[in-house]
């Protein structure tokens, strides 16, 4: 017998692919996801300070389909990277299921990540992840 989840998720692949969202809205989500980011960033001023030391550097997160590339700023927060810049970092979510994501998150558990690219910056981010207050 099938789990709940795996009935849950085949609805949200279903869905996921019927529902595509424009490119527009996609563009609006990822600028929000930006502004939101800036604001927990701007309440811890090491986290700032790391980012700085970044300045002009990518990094590419993947979900799915779904995906956001950002870009360290010289004022120590982020911006949506431009198309045309090649990524530092790729990071990408091994775990499909959305509602296995959201238990583990519950529980405290970090997400599975596929990481390629820069050493260094991966290791800023794992900082970041780690020491900023994300609540």
């Amino acid at each position: 017998m099938a789990s709940p989840d795996s009935f849950f998720d085949q609805i949200f692949d279903r869905f996921g692919q019927a529902l595509q969202p424009p490119p527009w809205l996609v563009h609006e989500m990822q600028r929000r996801l930006v502004v939101l980011l800036n604001h927990v960033l701007q309440q811890e001023p090491e986290a700032m300070a790391r980012l700085k030391r970044q300045s002009g550097r990518v990094v590419e997160a993947h979900w799915r389909q779904f995906n956001v590339r950002l870009q360290a700023t010289p004022a120590g927060l982020l911006d949506l990277a431009p198309p045309t810049l090649i990524s530092d970092l790729q990071l990408t979510l091994t775990e499909d299921s959305p509602f296995s994501l959201a238990r583990a998150a519950v529980r405290g558990e970090k997400p599975p990540v596929r990481i390629a690219g820069d050493v260094q910056l991966a290791a800023e981010v794992q900082w970041l992840v780690d020491h900023v207050r994300w609540d």
